[in-house]
């Protein structure tokens, strides 16, 4: 599903803390937070390669809180549009509407 939405920029997985208060929850983090280690390209061709050597706080502590984070969300270039459609990684499809902006 996520190819076909264009969800993710990229699809990498952080295990959260087995024991912590969101031992069960899944998350997806916008690709302008920085993950150690993997990819982080802001929707940006400029970034496309560019992997940070640090997590920002708020992944660590959904980490720390057992969250497991499944991969970085499609976003327009550096944050600057609401629709994605200037993402260097083409947009995000709308799940019930394709042909209609997220």
């Amino acid at each position: 599903m996520s190819a076909d939405l264009n969800l993710f920029i990229t699809e990498e997985t952080i295990e959260g803390d087995a024991e912590g208060p969101l031992a069960d929850a899944t998350v997806a983090v916008k690709d302008n937070i920085s993950t150690a280690g993997i990819r982080t390209t802001c929707g940006s061709e400029m970034l496309a390669d560019y992997v940070p050597p640090y997590s920002a706080t708020v992944v660590d502590r959904l980490a720390e809180a057992g969250a497991t984070v499944v991969g970085k969300t499609n976003m327009d270039e550096f944050g600057m549009g609401t629709t994605t459609e200037t993402s260097a990684f083409g947009p995000t499809r709308n799940p019930v509407d394709p042909e209609r902006v997220p």
